[in-house]
């Protein structure tokens, strides 16, 4: 620190040389002031009381031989005189500054009373002999005195005791790639179905679920884009409702498909089944570490994201999972917190029948799972939604090919059901629905029912509104077309 200037600790801030971790330290390297220790007071013993008496006789002689003494020992910058705290001392002498405290008769009457009985008389403190003054460290005085107070203004680094407290996102400053200081260093699009298959997966588990995203890196131009998302198998955990960790296995296999589509790993994502979508610092420190791994040394970029779903989070406002895109600060101020993504859609035309095959064996083979998701149960207290129907329809809201028509129809027609609530819920004698919804939503809720995807996965299902018939297929399709329209029409942005 002597050598180069200023210092800093690992988080990035100046370094305090007086601060508590940096004293131990410190007092090797540039030789601190040890803190300073207190004298000893007297313990009360006969000795004690009989030294003290012995060192206020001795005081007074020397005072009486006419104050060499007092004045050798002024002379001495910051020494104590012997018996005194740098004032009179009880002698009727001055201290050197001209001032006489003017207690020298209530000093010879302690010297008679401690003579005739010493028990009876508060007891003198023993004073310590003069030393000479502690050398100074030249190091820590010049830099003390020359370097500016601390400012309160800093970035402080995240500090929990709990590894699973979560960290709401701070958003980066301007669009991405602007220019501003602090924007975000690199465009992020996210395809749909993308998008539609973290969604499926986290909707399958009360427990967190975990996955791999594959995608492309332009370095040139700072774009990633994320393609797909590829679900992995999670170890188990006693935790595994709020805590998840990647099978090292599946993960193998997972990079080797990734990279067998002509793509490469450029994030993960993980759920969170019923709360909030933030990282928690667990979180924070597994996309850290990721960012470190696949860090592009060409653009000393760090081109590696984190999404979060939350698909039962009881503070959604509807049927539609919440879901999180996050990166770890690099820059001086926001290092180690995580920083919300500006996400750009890239909508899809369809969903491939490999994929649709992939997911639905994912969800056949969930249900035998120990933690697998009720599907036909409510998916919070304050609804008859069923998880089924949250489900298909947070799938269908996320196929532009199905709501893609819809642009510019949101202000047509009539509410339907209160505010975001179930859309399968009792009318309360109000219209059929068909009168209440435009035709175009009518359209794109009949093409969601028939939608392949949607009505394999339909069969999936036993309660509500998928109910089967004697085929096997959903007994009354217009009525699901119907809901599927009611739920595009709330969602449906103007």
């Amino acid at each position: 620190v002597r050598e180069s200037g200023e210092g800093y600790t690992l988080s990035g801030r100046p370094l305090d040389p007086n601060s508590a971790a940096a004293r131990p330290y410190l007092q090797h390297v540039m030789q601190l002031d040890p803190p300073a220790a207190k004298p000893p007071r007297a313990s009360g013993g006969v000795a004690e009381k009989q030294a003290a008496a012995d060192m206020k006789d001795a005081a007074g002689a020397e005072s009486k031989a006419g104050g060499e003494s007092v004045e050798a020992g002024a002379a001495i910058e910051g020494a104590p005189i012997p018996g005194s705290d740098g004032n009179n001392n009880g002698d009727g002498n001055d201290n050197g500054d001209g001032n006489d405290n003017g207690n020298g008769a209530a000093g010879a009457a302690s010297d008679v009373a401690l003579a005739g009985d010493a028990d009876s008389q508060p007891e003198p403190r023993p004073q310590p002999e003069p030393q000479p003054p502690a050398a100074k460290s030249p190091a820590r005085t010049e830099y003390a005195m020359s370097r500016p107070q601390r400012s309160h203004a800093r970035a402080v680094a995240i500090r929990y005791d709990d590894p699973h407290q979560m960290v709401r996102c701070t958003p980066f400053h301007g669009q991405p790639l602007s220019g501003v200081a602090g924007c975000q260093p690199f465009r992020l699009l996210v395809h749909t179905n993308a998008q539609l298959q973290m969604d499926f997966h986290a909707h399958l588990m009360l427990s967190e679920v975990i996955g791999l995203l594959g995608g492309l890196w332009d370095a040139g131009n700072r774009v990633l884009t994320v393609t797909r998302a590829f679900p992995c198998d999670a170890l188990e955990s006693e935790d595994a409702h709020t805590n998840v960790e990647m099978d090292p296995g599946s993960e193998l296999v997972v990079r080797q498909q990734i990279a067998g589509a002509g793509l490469r790993v450029v994030g993960w994502y993980h759920s969170h089944p019923t709360f909030r979508p933030d990282p928690s610092i667990i979180d924070i420190e597994n996309q850290t570490a990721y960012q470190k791994l696949f860090r592009d040394n060409s653009s000393s970029e760090e081109p590696f994201v984190g999404a979060i779903v939350g698909p039962y989070d009881t503070e959604l406002p509807g049927p539609l999972s919440a879901l999180n895109w996050f990166c770890v600060g690099r820059s001086a101020v926001d290092r180690g917190h995580p920083k919300r993504l500006m996400v750009e859609t890239v909508a899809d035309a369809s969903l491939l029948q490999a994929e649709q095959d992939t997911l639905l064996q994912l969800l056949d083979g969930a249900r035998a799972m120990r933690n697998s998701a009720a599907l036909e149960e409510a998916w919070r207290p304050s609804s008859t939604e069923l998880r089924s129907l949250k489900m298909a329809v947070s799938l269908a809201l996320r196929m532009p090919w199905l709501t893609a028509s819809l642009a510019g129809e949101a202000d047509s027609g009539t509410a339907v059901g209160p505010g975001a609530s179930d859309c399968t819920a009792s009318d309360g004698g109000e219209a059929p629905v068909e009168k209440r919804i435009p035709p175009a939503f009518l359209a794109a809720g009949r093409c969601a029912a028939h939608d392949p995807f949607l009505a394999a996965l339909s069969t999936r299902f036993s309660a509500g509104v998928f109910k089967p018939g004697a085929d096997g297929q959903v007994a009354d399709m217009p009525g699901l077309g119907n809901v599927y329209a009611a739920y595009f029409m709330q969602w449906a942005k103007p």
